[in-house]
């Protein structure tokens, strides 16, 4: 019998190398950046449906990147919109924080600079609203930034995982700003800290804390539904030590547990949920251990068969070993392919999942600091799938953190959104489903971010659904998925916010209308984003104030003599 199982493990093998099939479409997709790549991020900033990368770098001789997902398998580079976006950028996150259903971006730096919160304004801007919103914080490194309601009160909170210092919980008030809270919480531990995942590990309707740490136990903080934790490592038998990097879930054996995957260097872990609120490792038993230095990693199901694949981000350059896909068969068994389009050679740190295009076939995002960003597009001969979007429109409007089981021919899957995962990454929001030959999903039922409970009756199969909470499913259309979403931004003064080499040659910055100079005569000339000259004013002695009150909002630059800086005119908001 030994013998037979091992033959039909390698036809599986062999069909699978057939059947699976990605291809490099950065440079068609135009997002082959080659500019110390580290974390990446997916978001819809724009509310048009189709996911948008956020890039970090922590070099600091780099800004952060931001690319808008044209919906035709193209990007276009839009980080002039993010002015603010900083360096020393480890990791961000997407999330809607003041719950206006516009995702807003945190930014967590290294030690060289504070944290950044920008603002959606709701017209393709953003605003730093850091100090208003108290979540500045002291620079520490952090190494994970994730969000979460985990207090049940409808509003997304913070949960910062730092190396070295205590880790950092910022309460959302409601109004706007944030109360730093870990202490108080019971969560502020202080370890070698890396990876964090958010998720409700017991099933009991509120959001529990995973740590990952470098040379020291991982920790499993469990909430008491009122962002009360007690660290129940032990008791779970989830304290494994490692150096552990990123980490993900998933349910694997379909028993409505989530289960984790920890990259490590050396072996990663594999931690199943014995359904009992304890944990095992099997990561060698499943063929799932890879040797590498692994950074990111991801659940997805690439051949839509209704059986989550993983996909290791290995550094190669320290390692060295290539990324990995693991094919798997079912039974907690998986299957390594060996296929050079998935392998990638390069030092990758952060690894997203998103079907770009909406053609039912996930892809795979990948971050590396030695080499071009890589979009590897899924081309699988792969089976029928469903797609769900989520929407609660009084709170949590994009219901991270909700649950979604579905009932087939075949049996039930289950997942559930987050906000943040891997190593220094984010997936999409939008739950997929592989389905095999199913031509229709007999139940769907979703437990809301609240715990609300809403049942669907069957769907067709090879079809994205938009979910509002307590109304039907509709087909996904971006017209109407837009028509849901304030398209009003909330009006505020014009600010003219300039950034400097030498701060002090032009004054007050940010001014609201009037800029004022000490340089005794400069001339000031204003060109638009493709060079047309808007503005020019000659500054003397007796002249010494550059009105720019009546110029419209958008991305300008500022020629001042012989050197160019660049500014940017953009509406701020206040509740």
């Amino acid at each position: 019998m030994k013998f037979i199982g091992i033959t039909i493990l390698l036809i599986l093998a062999v069909f699978a190398e057939a059947q699976v099939s990605f291809e490099e479409v950065q440079e068609t997709a135009g997002i082959s950046d080659k500019r110390f790549n580290y974390g990446c991020y997916l978001g819809d900033y724009n509310n048009d449906g189709f996911d948008d990368i956020f890039i970090t770098r922590r070099s600091g001789e780099v800004d952060n990147s931001l690319y808008k997902n044209n919906g035709n398998g193209t990007f276009t580079e839009v980080s002039l919109l993010l002015s603010n976006a900083s360096k020393h950028s480890s990791t961000a996150v997407w999330f809607d924080y003041n719950n206006d259903g516009w995702q807003d971006l945190m930014i967590a730096n290294n030690v060289r600079e504070g944290h950044v919160l920008l603002r959606n304004n709701r017209d393709n801007t953003f605003s730093d609203v850091t100090e208003s919103a108290g979540v500045g914080g002291v620079k520490k490194e952090t190494k994970s930034v994730n969000a979460a309601d985990l207090n049940n009160d409808g509003w997304l909170d913070l949960y910062f995982n730092n190396f070295g210092e205590d880790n950092e919980l910022y309460l959302n008030n409601q109004d706007g700003s944030f109360t730093e809270s870990v202490k108080i919480a019971g969560a502020n531990h202080k370890g070698r800290a890396m990876g964090v995942v958010i998720f409700d590990y017991d099933k009991d309707i509120d959001q529990d804390i995973f740590l990952t740490f470098d040379g020291q136990p991982f920790v499993l903080y469990e909430n008491n539904g009122l962002a009360q934790f007690i660290d129940v490592s032990l008791r779970t038998k989830t304290n494994l030590t490692g150096f552990g990097m990123g980490v993900d879930i998933a349910d694997i054996n379909d028993d409505g547990f989530m289960d984790l995957y920890v990259t490590n260097l050396k072996e990663n872990f594999l931690i199943l949920s014995n359904g009992d609120l304890t944990f095992s490792e099997n990561a060698v038993s499943a063929g799932v251990a890879d040797v590498g230095m692994g950074w990111g990693c991801n659940f997805f199901d690439v051949n839509n068969d209704g059986y989550p694949e993983i996909y290791v981000t290995n550094e190669y350059g320290f390692s060295p070993e290539e990324n990995v896909l693991y094919i798997n068969y079912g039974d907690q068994k998986f299957q390594r392919l060996e296929q050079k389009s998935i392998e990638s050679p390069y030092s990758g740190f952060g690894s997203a999942i998103s079907d770009f295009d909406h053609d039912g076939r996930q892809d795979i995002f990948i971050s590396n600091s030695n080499y071009a960003h890589q979009v590897l597009h899924n081309q699988s001969l792969a089976g029928r799938w469903i797609e769900f979007k989520l929407l609660d429109k009084t709170s949590n409007w994009h219901a991270v953190g909700a649950k979604v089981k579905i009932s087939t021919d075949s049996g039930d899957q289950y997942d559930q959104s987050t906000a943040g995962s891997g190593h220094a990454s984010q997936s999409s929001n939008i739950f997929h489903f592989g389905l095999a030959e199913s031509t229709s999903v007999k139940n769907i039922d979703i437990t809301w971010p609240d715990g609300t409970k809403q049942r669907i009756d069957e769907l067709n199969a090879n079809e994205m659904y938009l979910i509002v909470k307590d109304q039907n499913p509709t087909i996904f259309e971006m017209e109407n998925y837009k028509s849901h979403f304030s398209q009003t931004p909330i009006s505020k003064p014009l600010n003219f916010d300039l950034r400097m080499k030498n701060e002090k040659a032009l004054y007050p910055n940010p001014a609201q209308s009037i800029l004022n100079t000490n340089s005794p005569q400069v001339d000031l000339t204003v060109v638009d984003n493709v060079g047309k000259r808007i503005k020019i004013n000659a500054l003397n002695g007796r002249n010494t104030t550059f009105d720019v009150s009546g110029l419209p909002e958008g991305i300008y630059y500022l020629k001042i003599d012989h050197h160019w800086e660049r500014m940017l005119i953009q509406r701020s908001y206040s509740k």
